[in-house]
């Protein structure tokens, strides 16, 4: 393989620690303490990637309202839904004002109005904050309906490339392969990735 990886101009592999400073990272199972309230735990979250004083607490109201847990910020985490210990998992994430999240299936064990929230906050997220995002996920039509363009790979490499509107009127849709969905605009050169959602089909 060959190419690279920048994160705001600052390359993964000549520059990591400036590259993962401006990640954030949501795991499949969210990395919760399930003894203390969201507000506390994002507390924490904040001071282990160096935030402090007004900037920390600035950030922490801020992600809150990204994610819309401001009804239960103060309750255990551990009484709190699924749906919102996986907001919280994306808070956590934003926190250090990311320029790319990568979640990693945000979706799974949700129920229906829960998987829309998540979609809806990365659309945003994408649209609003400017905040660029890959997101793994096994919903392909649901992760497909907040974006604009698909890659579809299978094995041997891309083999469909375009519109999701032509993704999803596709005939050899059937087929095993991954899609890779793209939230705005997109290029292999210059212009700058909104939001990614590789969507594995099976």
């Amino acid at each position: 393989t060959e190419g690279h990886v920048r994160i705001d101009g600052h390359d993964i592999f000549e520059e990591p620690e400036k590259a993962k400073k401006l990640m954030g990272y949501l795991p499949e199972q969210p990395p919760l303490y399930m003894n203390e309230t969201p507000a506390e735990y994002l507390r924490f979250v904040g001071e282990a990637k160096g935030l402090r004083g007004a900037e920390l607490t600035g950030q922490i109201a801020q992600v809150i309202r990204q994610t819309k847990l401001e009804d239960v910020q103060n309750r255990s985490i551990s009484a709190l839904s699924k749906g919102y210990k996986q907001r919280g998992g994306i808070a956590q994430a934003l926190l250090g004002s990311p320029r790319l999240i990568i979640l990693d299936e945000p979706e799974t064990g949700l129920d229906f109005h829960n998987q829309i929230l998540v979609l809806d906050m990365v659309k945003r997220l994408s649209h609003e904050e400017g905040i660029s995002a890959i997101m793994n996920t096994h919903y392909p039509t649901n992760a497909m309906s907040v974006a604009d363009e698909a890659f579809m790979m299978n094995h041997k490499g891309t083999f469909f490339y375009g519109s999701t509107e032509k993704v999803l009127t596709e005939k050899n849709i059937s087929v095993s392969f991954d899609v890779n969905v793209v939230v705005n605009e997109f290029s292999h050169h210059q212009k700058k990735i909104k939001s990614i959602v590789p969507v594995s089909l099976t």
